[in-house]
């Protein structure tokens, strides 16, 4: 919308006149794309799977605020923030986790909900959307038997193949 502003005091007095064009915007921003480097990921410091990024993508230049979060029962307890609305307006933001809560504290396995909310230059905020990542630091337990515990593989006919056996 185009405006042309005028004005005139009760004495007479013009001011010079002011044009200027104004853009109505009633649309919330629309997520485009949506990922996670890792679903899954282990952050527990041996080098490995022990980050995951966030990866939003909008079809307009938002704020936008980052954050994860675990369900306690149905309601969602917040985690981790990632800093407030971001300054300048932009369209893609990445976003790394560590796994680790706000006050830099070692979470708990499971399964956390991460999500952004948008906001455009107008101030209208989009449906935040979401993504599953699970944190999982436990190793895996592996028991096992052996038929023998000594054997010995020279071609006697005794004790020279024993089985090992390993539930999956």
């Amino acid at each position: 919308y185009n405006y042309n502003l005028a004005l005139e005091d009760l004495v007479g007095n013009r001011a010079n006149p002011v044009t200027g064009t104004v853009k109505l915007d009633r649309t919330p921003p629309q997520l485009i794309s949506k990922s996670l480097s890792l679903e899954k990921f282990s952050p527990n410091a041996d080098g490995r799977k022990d980050t995951t990024t966030m990866h939003f993508e909008w079809n307009e230049p938002v704020h936008g605020v980052t954050s994860v979060a675990h369900f306690v029962g149905n309601s969602p307890q917040a985690v981790k923030g990632f800093g407030g609305l971001s300054d300048p307006l932009q369209s893609v933001f990445e976003v790394t986790w560590d796994g680790k809560g706000a006050g830099g504290e070692s979470l708990t396995d499971g399964k956390y909900f991460a999500g952004m909310i948008a906001e455009d230059e107008a101030g209208n905020k989009s449906s935040p959307p979401s993504m599953w990542v699970v944190v999982d630091t436990t190793p895996p337990t592996v028991t096992g038997s052996s038929q023998y515990r000594v054997f010995s593989p020279n071609g006697d006919g005794t004790k020279d193949v024993t089985t090992i056996s390993a539930p999956l």
